[in-house]
């Protein structure tokens, strides 16, 4: 399967990235309250599942969901900037039965978009394909713009580029699995209340 960007343009899916949306690769992905995001997994299917900002509020809340539906079968990472708050997470989900099978955090500050590369390249280094990606990280401030080192404003660097960055990088390990005939979606949560449109991409 080609990458994606042969149906959304990189400006299209920064903008998507950015105001909050929900899409599936090869299928619906459907409004998050009317209808369930995860479909049931085959059998010996291990999917792999990145949660980032999955440290509290809504994406913690999803990295448990996913957890208890996928009962130990799924390798989970949270990637956040708070280790204890990803660490207890993970202590209560059902326990992994298969070896190949990991739940792990991994420690990054969004802000930065050269700790973003840093993680993609380990994630890809060590998962081929990544069946989903969740992305709710937050920032709120009002004191007005304020730069991080490498020129970017630290709210438009975590609702944004962060968000472009971490899809882009990933998505050949989402397409491996879409090759492999699995489920592969990205999820990315922003202004939660005002709800999102689905997508389907073929």
């Amino acid at each position: 399967m080609q990458s994606i960007t042969r149906h959304l343009d990189r400006r299209t899916l920064f903008n998507l990235v950015g105001g909050g949306f929900l899409f599936g690769i090869g299928d619906v992905l459907y409004n998050h309250w009317n209808a369930p995001v995860i479909e049931p997994f085959t059998k010996g299917e291990q999917p792999v599942a990145v949660f980032v900002g999955g440290t509290g509020g809504i994406g913690g809340a999803m990295a448990k969901a996913f957890g208890k539906f996928s009962n130990g079968n799924a390798s989970i990472i949270i990637i956040g900037r708070n280790r204890a708050a990803g660490e207890d997470i993970l202590s209560k989900l059902p326990k992994p039965q298969n070896p190949n099978v990991k739940h792990e955090f991994i420690q990054c500050d969004v802000t930065r978009m050269k700790n973003v590369r840093s993680v993609t390249q380990e994630l890809l280094s060590r998962h081929p394909k990544i069946n989903y990606l969740v992305m709710t990280p937050g920032f709120t401030s009002l004191n007005g713009r304020n730069e991080t080192e490498e020129g970017l404003d630290t709210k438009l660097a975590v609702h944004y580029y962060s968000r472009w960055k971490f899809t882009n990088d990933l998505l050949p390990a989402l397409n491996q699995a879409k090759r492999e005939g699995e489920d592969a979606k990205v999820i990315s949560v922003f202004s939660a209340g005002q709800g999102g449109r689905a997508y389907r991409l073929k």
